[in-house]
């Protein structure tokens, strides 16, 4: 993951064994690092997964870049995508302003408004979106409050309610969202439990579970959620394994397999109860050329995941077993203009 400038603490991922303390751990500085792996799914693509949308005839990929080392470079670039191929091409920055170390980006389900978390200034700002183009204007504060970094970021399927994951203070915040205007308002904890520096956040179909990635605890947290108010309860660790400060978070369209990024340039596969929300079988995907990987997205088939990497300013393409959840051919999109990319989000309507 990258270093910040802005903020640094040392993060470990600690095993115990009974022979005695063994601290098995990593020491990174980090700040606004790398979030948000998008998972686009085929209805909205706002909240991540399960929801079922028509493809557009060129779906768009958006994609976080930030100079981490002069801080001169806050931009979402945006590329076309070729469904067949899962090639990159077309990329250009998308005009988006008022941003300082994005880390995630989504859109509306009618692709007319974007949201960004922008970690260094503590805002959550929206644009307009030409659907025509993919480009962003009238940039602005969406006046959301009780930010600390936030870094992962989505909606629910009407795109009258967010989630944002706070890095800084380990809180979900849940606000009212104007779907003619992209403002925010009524912002307030969610009141989970059990997170450590959050850093991705997913529903299920019904949007009645929420599953929170933790950097810090390696692990991920499914939540009850009140539909009506955004309220989390019955947090519980959902039993993945394998993780290594894990950033991005992204699952199959039937919700009953997940793919998260790991820190030490894996991607690790689990599966889903889709009844209680408990992960098991958890284990290596088997992707290739990821490094530091960040950001993770899946088409709607769930036969190809692109995965963002941070340190070598790649986003990734492989082709997924939908039975086995096993990655396999692996390669460059051809993505360009990207300095450290963190944030992945493909809106296939």
């Amino acid at each position: 993951m990258f270093l910040s400038k802005m903020k640094s603490r040392v993060l470990y991922c600690v095993t115990f064994l009974l022979a005695g303390l063994v601290l098995v751990g990593v020491n990174l500085a980090k700040a606004s690092y790398i979030q948000k792996a998008s998972y686009i799914q085929k209805e909205s693509t706002q909240n991540g997964q399960f929801q079922s949308l028509t493809k557009a005839t060129t779906p768009r990929a958006y994609i976080t870049s930030y100079n981490i080392f002069k801080g001169d470079y806050s931009k979402i670039i945006q590329c076309q995508i070729n469904p067949a191929t899962g090639a990159f091409s077309s990329c250009s920055d998308t005009g988006a302003t008022g941003l300082n170390n994005p880390t995630m980006v989504v859109l509306n389900q009618q692709g007319t408004h974007a949201f960004i978390a922008s970690s260094d200034n503590n805002k959550i700002i929206q644009c307009k979106v030409d659907q025509a183009t993919g480009n962003f204007s009238n940039c602005g504060d969406t006046g959301a409050t009780l930010l600390a970094q936030p870094t992962g970021i989505t909606l629910n399927k009407k795109g009258t309610r967010a989630f944002v994951a706070n890095f800084y203070d380990s809180k979900i915040i849940t606000c009212k969202v104007d779907p003619a205007t992209g403002n925010f308002s009524n912002c307030v904890d969610t009141k989970g439990a059990g997170f450590s520096d959050p850093a991705d956040i997913k529903f299920n179909k019904e949007e009645n579970r929420a599953f929170v990635l933790s950097s810090w605890g390696c692990r991920v947290n499914a939540c009850k959620v009140d539909p009506v108010t955004g309220i989390f309860s019955q947090c519980q660790n959902a039993g993945a394994t394998g993780l290594y400060i894990p950033f991005g978070m992204a699952f199959n369209d039937a919700g009953n397999q997940v793919y998260i990024t790991n820190q030490d340039s894996k991607v690790v596969h689990c599966k889903v109860d889709v009844a209680t929300g408990k992960f098991s079988a958890c284990g290596d995907a088997g992707a290739t050329e990821v490094y530091v990987p960040a950001g993770i997205a899946v088409n709607p088939e769930g036969t190809r995941a692109y995965v963002a990497n941070a340190y070598n300013y790649h986003v990734i393409q492989c082709k997924i077993n939908p039975d086995t959840g096993m990655f396999s051919n692996c390669a460059k999109t051809g993505a360009s203009l990207l300095k450290y990319p963190d944030g992945i989000y493909i809106h296939w309507k």
